[in-house]
């Protein structure tokens, strides 16, 4: 299950003989081998996490190269892998008049924003970002890639919103989308004179 992961995060440059998926293979094992054995494990994502120091010992796991997304627009959801970014998601979303609750930086990936809260430019209307994940896939503690939900590892599922993923490496969220069509936006600006006023009635 893991091996299949890891070709289709790999796309149309997955191997396809047999001899060399084994050779992935024999990475894969030896990576999660050495992942158990680690004192240390940090991820490298996108966005604004991507400087991640990682002391002697430690395994780097970098998840940018996961780019796969679906939209369902009946449901109006979306599955995204770890390396998606908001702006490739809402490209996508905006087909269906729907979008997702980015940031005020669309080049930030969808699933570490939504894992650490995620307040963004819609959030007095919609929420958090972290209240839109619906379910969640995880490589948890004994390296198995599970599915997290409200109805499945409900606890986890829990501790994931707003945890900054640090429960588990989560390789890919289900989140809802809105829909919107027209957006207006821009800056407020007041006399210094009115600064009190202002603060108050805000």
């Amino acid at each position: 299950a893991i091996l299949d992961e890891v070709m289709a995060a790999i796309g149309e440059q997955a191997p396809k003989s047999a001899p060399a998926r084994a050779a992935v293979l024999g990475i894969v094992r030896q990576t999660l081998a050495d992942a158990r054995k680690s004192a240390e494990a940090d991820l490298m994502a996108t966005g604004h996490g991507t400087g991640v120091p990682v002391g002697d010992g430690g395994l780097l796991i970098n998840t940018s190269a996961l780019k796969g997304m679906s939209v369902d627009p009946v449901s109006r959801t979306a599955w995204v892998q770890a390396g998606v970014t908001w702006q490739e998601l809402n490209a996508r979303a905006a087909r269906h008049g729907l979008i997702g609750l980015q940031g005020s930086n669309s080049g930030v990936g969808v699933v570490g924003y939504s894992l650490g809260g995620g307040f963004g430019w819609l959030g007095r209307h919609f929420g958090f970002a972290s209240q839109a994940i619906v379910a969640a896939e995880v490589v948890n503690a004994d390296v198995d890639l599970i599915t997290v939900s409200e109805t499945h590892h409900a606890g986890l599922f829990w501790g994931l919103k707003g945890s900054a993923g640090n429960l588990g490496i989560v390789t890919s969220l289900q989140v809802r989308l809105v829909e919107l069509d027209v957006v207006y936006g821009g800056s407020l600006l007041y006399p210094m004179a009115d600064t009190e006023h202002v603060l108050t009635q805000y």
